[in-house]
């Protein structure tokens, strides 16, 4: 199996008003649908700010593979991932690496292929409760519906570091 592996350049957002260059590049691109794959690689040591793209490439319905790394520095400052619970929670695999030492890389390109392979459905979308909705239609003075329910998305975005990858 062939994949095309286009690297996005690093942004924590792509929901700022005045987006940067590489938020712009990551976005368009992203946004272009041509991604069969995105592998989201986020800061096990700074979860809080990672999945808070994480959460909203969910509502892009991006297809994924969430990927933590640096897990030994979360785990070094007191940090515990249940990998498993968050894999489930997301409803999307998690992989855990540390790149500096190349751990768990295998296991990144297994899950890769797999996904791609098995044709796993990875679009997830996030439901939030109708209080949630509701307030985000206030907000913006629009209905907010996300793609879950044929929902239309409110044009929140963002991507972590990210990969994506194309089937050939």
């Amino acid at each position: 199996d062939n994949c095309l592996l286009v690297e996005l350049p690093g942004t924590y957002s792509l929901d700022s008003e005045s987006p940067s260059l590489d938020e712009k590049v990551a976005r368009d691109y992203i946004e272009s649908g041509e991604a069969d794959l995105l592998v989201n690689i986020v800061d096990a040591s700074n979860l809080e700010r990672s999945l808070y793209l994480t959460a909203q490439l969910l509502e892009m319905g991006i297809p994924m593979v969430v990927v933590l790394n640096m897990i030994d520095v979360a785990e070094n400052l007191g940090f515990r991932v249940d990998i498993q619970r968050l894999a489930e929670r997301l409803e999307l695999p998690v992989v855990p690496i540390v790149a500096t030492k190349k751990t768990g890389i295998n296991t990144l390109l297994e899950t890769i292929r797999g996904t791609l392979n098995a044709g796993i459905d990875a679009h997830v979308y996030p439901e939030y409760p109708a209080e949630i909705e509701s307030a985000l239609a206030t907000m913006t003075g629009r209905e907010i519906v996300l793609h879950g329910s044929g929902r239309t998305d409110s044009g929140v975005h963002a991507l972590g570091q990210a990969a994506s990858f194309r089937v050939e």
